[in-house]
């Protein structure tokens, strides 16, 4: 199990214990029964890294085949009596912060061959095949977000003796844009996220 997939069985295990999202770092590591202040640090190393152990792979990989945490859900979603924001809010700072670009795959780790994905946030490149459209043009955008741009496949090369490159190559150039898009917006939410954990830390 490497670390994507691990980022993957925390939202399945979500779904498998209906909790209506992925788990959170710490959620995991307490159902491993992982020790020390913040369980939820080793699980985001692995997810960093190569992955978690042949042991702690194995437990997941029981869960995800329907075992239950040995302390049972309540114990490990426990959150002094309600789910806390500011442990929400944690969470998604690290989960942004120890997340890699990955190419050709939604978020869930599901093959896509014309996304680009970061922990959560996705987007799509392709070609604009509009008719109306002359040169037709590469495009990027971020799914629920903003249009990262179009370019004409003509920056590339001569559509005319070479379309197929041409369009290949605006591909990979709108790929590439798509991913530093995909890291300014999650930089973006992080930086706004670490503002309210210190103003909520402050008025506790």
């Amino acid at each position: 199990m490497n670390g994507n997939e691990l980022r993957a069985a925390r939202a399945t295990l979500g779904e498998l214990w209906k909790l209506g999202r992925p788990l959170y770092l710490a959620e995991l590591g307490r159902a491993l029964r992982l020790k020390g202040r913040d369980p939820g640090a080793s699980v985001l190393e692995w997810e960093r890294g190569n992955g978690p152990s042949g042991p702690v792979s194995v437990a997941i990989e029981m869960m995800l085949a329907g075992a239950m945490p040995p302390d049972g859900i309540e114990a490990i979603t426990a959150q002094l009596g309600r789910p806390s924001l500011l442990d929400h809010d944690r969470n998604l700072i690290s989960t942004l912060e120890g997340a890699s670009l990955v190419y050709g795959a939604y978020p869930d780790g599901k093959p896509c061959e014309d996304c680009v994905s970061l922990a959560h946030l996705y987007g799509r490149v392709g070609i604009d095949v509009d008719d109306s459209a002359s040169p037709h043009r590469s495009y990027a955008a971020i799914v629920g977000g903003e249009a990262v741009g179009t370019w004409p496949v003509s920056d590339f090369g001569d559509p005319n003796t070479d379309e197929e490159g041409c369009q290949a190559r605006a591909l990979d150039h709108a790929r590439k844009a798509l991913g530093e898009a995909l890291q300014r917006a999650a930089a973006e939410i992080v930086k706004t996220t670490r503002e309210r954990v210190a103003a909520a830390s402050k008025g506790g």
